[in-house]
């Protein structure tokens, strides 16, 4: 089969590898979405769908077949010896093994490995480093299309990689896949400049599906805020790489009539390093978190909102040169934008006008860019928004998506970035 582009009569059967929980990652979710209502067959294998998940100790145990594509004989006599394997892993004594940990893994990289061989995918997605391995060893099988739609920088994040990482995503990018997704330019040039990409990258910005969003009141009901309060909302990770302390600081900066609302799920970073700071008179008065709430139900709470903020710090690569979903949150819910003036978000938010910007960390410059986009109502921005509204939302991006998945037929160009 031609790795270079899936014909109109295949089967177009699509297998995504990723280390990690894919339903905590909304572009997985997305992307699966839209592949399945364009008619493709998409099977997701995660940290969920370990060689010792519960299906595959049933059928080690009893010997029934996981699926109804695994009941030709070898297939599963195979998911069998992977699950009684990985049961020893678990459960037995190969755990007491010196380097067993390590073993451990590779028998989890196999046995995903074998698993997406079982599926006979046409196209390999692959999300994450560890899920990049995966998909290159199974594909040294199944010669099917490989993609690699990595959603960090890898090596550029707060968070090290083990060394051998780079290394071997190198190797992948240059020689494993047979296209390349990013989600802007500036990611774009490290991978053809730096990481040896020989395939020019599509870029699939982290926009989200367009939907009709108007508040609920359900923010303001569960802060018990009444409406001649405004809401500046931060919604994402209570976390490290983020100037979260510098935002909460910025409150002691803000009107009487304005609430700086945190909503996500706080860690232990948060609470050690930007809790305490809410003891402060000035900063209680002023400062509230919300309980996190489910993806699905996320845009109807932060349409409550008159502000919303998006904040990283700029340590790190993956940061500096960052994609974040939330800024379509906030545009198809309504709100107007303050964002760090980085080269990936600043000129979209003053291109479209639908918000200010920061050029500096400091409290009293945050505080400054919110008092901006306040002293506009809430109302007066929602021509710019809606004409945002337009181009940041994920219909726009699948095509380049669905292209670069499935390939044009064209020879793959060589990246002049």
């Amino acid at each position: 089969m031609d790795r270079s582009i899936i014909q109109a009569n295949s089967p177009k059967k699509v297998v995504w590898l990723y280390e990690l929980d894919h339903s905590r990652q909304p572009f997985i979710c997305l992307a699966k979405e839209s592949l399945i209502d364009r008619g493709y067959s998409v099977t997701i294998l995660d940290s969920a769908n370990q060689p010792w998940s519960g299906e595959l100790q049933r059928s080690a145990v009893d010997g029934r077949a996981r699926s109804g594509s695994d009941r030709t004989g070898g297939r599963t006599l195979t998911m069998r010896l992977l699950a009684r394997v990985g049961m020893w892993f678990r459960n037995g004594w190969l755990r007491s093994v010196p380097g067993a940990r390590w073993a451990e893994k590779l028998f989890w990289y196999f046995g995903m490995a074998v698993r997406a061989v079982s599926e006979r995918p046409e196209v390999i997605i692959s999300t994450g480093i560890q899920g990049a391995a995966m998909a290159w060893m199974a594909n040294g099988i199944l010669r099917s299309r490989l993609v690699y739609y990595p959603l960090e920088l890898y090596g550029e994040q707060h968070n090290q990689l083990r060394w051998w990482w780079k290394p071997f995503e190198r190797l992948f990018i240059k020689y494993g896949i047979d296209a390349l997704v990013t989600q802007n330019d500036e990611r774009a040039k490290i991978y053809v400049r730096e990481k040896g990409a020989r395939l020019t990258p599509t870029i699939v910005h982290n926009y989200k599906r367009w939907q009709h969003i108007a508040p609920t009141g359900r923010l303001r009901e569960r802060l018990a805020l009444p409406e001649n309060i405004r809401i500046v909302l931060y919604e994402g990770m209570l976390g490290h790489g983020r100037w979260l302390k510098n935002l909460v600081l910025s409150a002691e900066h803000l009107p009487d009539d304005v609430r700086l609302v945190f909503m996500g799920e706080p860690s232990e970073w948060w609470r050690s390093n930007v809790h305490p700071l809410m003891a402060m008179r000035e900063i209680a008065q002023k400062v509230l978190v919300a309980p996190w709430v489910q993806h699905a139900d996320l845009l109807g709470f932060v349409a409550d909102a008159d502000v919303g903020v998006i904040i990283y710090d700029d340590s790190a690569r993956n940061n500096y040169y960052c994609e974040p979903g939330k800024l379509s949150d906030y545009v198809i819910a309504g709100l107007p934008v303050i964002a760090p003036n980085f080269p990936t978000i600043a000129p979209v938010i003053l291109r479209y006008q639908i918000g200010a910007v920061f050029d500096n960390p400091a409290p009293e410059r945050i505080a400054q860019a919110m008092r901006e986009v306040l002293a506009t109502p809430k109302s007066s921005w929602r021509n710019a928004i809606q004409a945002a509204r337009k181009d940041l939302v994920w219909e726009t991006q699948y095509p380049a998506f669905e292209k670069a998945v499935f390939g044009n037929g064209d020879p793959a160009s060589l990246a002049r970035i």
